[in-house]
């Protein structure tokens, strides 16, 4: 089954000047036949102009490592041995440029960067910051199913979230049940661009011809919690990318948003 169906969207948040999310999709048959995609998301801080910059900036330097990578590879082990060897790099590279741009002008130019390639049946994640990234299983039939990699069942998320919050419940201190409502729902413990340090989270994994691989922003899960997303999608086995997507944000309309959200869904 080739990968060829990937859903996005990118709406401002109501009342913003701005929109601080951004976002790359790719993908396509290489190499002999691969099924191979690279998708990218980001969401800037920083407020205004500078938190479009560095979302932007973020994610041309990625849709850039990534068109110099495919050019000067000369089959599919080549690709994924860069992406393993180099993305790292490029995280930390960004994240000094962006702390650099911003100096300049006296400023802060902070983003998250979530970034994932899947090759035939295979998704290797870097990721930084609070956009996640899921993975739903379907079976053969369109029925919810069990991973054979982990063994959880539908919606999984992938990444983990590099919030206050998640630390405080991973430690115990808070419980998830509360934790949105917090003050520090918002604050981060890692982004690009405003610390001299970042430590990516990376992890991989293999998929099911059926499964989808569901990248957000934060303003998407906040507002659409993971069991309606788990409902949207279990009950759109028949549909496109696009429609589930459409699906999604129709639900993020229906509630107080004012965050931007950005959605990329290969399907």
């Amino acid at each position: 089954m080739s990968r060829k169906d990937i859903g996005v969207i990118n709406a401002k948040g109501r009342g913003k000047e701005a929109n601080e999310d951004y976002h790359f999709g790719t993908g396509g048959q290489l190499f002999g036949g691969h099924d191979v995609h690279f998708l990218v998301i980001a969401d800037g801080m920083g407020g205004h102009s500078n938190a479009e910059s560095a979302s932007h900036h973020a994610v041309e330097s990625q849709e850039k490592w990534w068109n110099d990578t495919i050019a000067a590879s000369s089959g599919i082990q080549e690709v994924i041995e860069a992406f393993e060897n180099e993305q790292m790099d490029e995280f930390r590279r960004l994240n000094q440029e962006l702390i650099d741009m911003g100096s300049k002008d006296d400023v802060k130019m902070g983003t998250t960067l979530s970034t994932v390639l899947v090759i035939d049946n295979m998704y290797m994640i870097h990721h930084v910051g609070d956009a996640r990234v899921y993975r739903y299983s379907f079976s053969n039939n369109g029925r919810e199913e069990t991973s054979e990699l982990d063994g959880l069942r539908g919606l999984v998320q992938l990444t983990e979230d590099h919030t206050l919050v998640n630390r405080k419940v991973s430690q115990g201190t808070i419980s998830k049940e509360v934790s949105s409502s917090r003050r520090i729902a918002g604050v981060l413990t890692q982004c690009l661009g405003v610390k001299g340090e970042v430590q990516p989270f990376v992890t991989f994994g293999t998929i099911r011809d059926e499964d989808i691989i569901f990248l957000c922003t934060d303003g998407v899960y906040k507002a659409v919690k993971d069991e309606k997303l788990r409902s949207i999608i279990r009950g759109s086995s028949k549909k496109n990318a696009q429609d589930i997507v459409d699906l999604v944000y129709e639900e993020v309309k229906k509630s107080d948003f004012s965050d931007d959200i950005c959605i990329l869904l290969m399907k």
